[in-house]
């Protein structure tokens, strides 16, 4: 059975707007990006290891479910642009030899992204 904080996550998500619902996922990615980044240097120890891994995979997840809803011939050039970001942000997750920095260069790249995003949200609704 969902708890009240699960029901009221889901309904959030399901009524958002695309454009919220984009944000979210940014979010998130940032979330968890900043997790692994957190943890590690302290990979040596299992469960911190298993915790790093896991937030990677989510944002590996989230990295491609974006770039997933990309449309190259609606969105010309700025999908063009985002799935080249997206691309670099997935082959380096999955390199076994990242670096902190590398990951630190991700999360700042996924906050610019979630800016401009939300820049756009908000020009948007002026037009409302």
């Amino acid at each position: 059975m969902k708890n009240v904080a699960d029901v009221y996550l889901q309904n959030m998500v399901e009524t958002a707007s695309p454009l919220t619902q984009i944000i979210m996922l940014y979010d998130k990615a940032i979330e968890c990006m900043e997790k692994a980044i957190e943890l590690y240097d302290f990979r040596e120890d299992l469960e911190k290891r298993k915790e790093f891994v896991e937030n990677i995979d989510k944002v590996y997840d989230i990295v491609s479910a974006l770039n997933s809803f990309l449309d190259l011939e609606k969105g010309q050039e700025i999908a063009k642009n985002l799935n080249q970001i997206y691309t670099i942000i997935l082959s380096t997750l999955v390199r076994v030899d990242k670096t902190k920095d590398e990951l630190i260069k991700i999360a700042e790249i996924l906050r610019d992204l979630r800016d401009a995003w939300q820049d756009v949200k908000k020009e948007v609704e002026k037009k409302l």
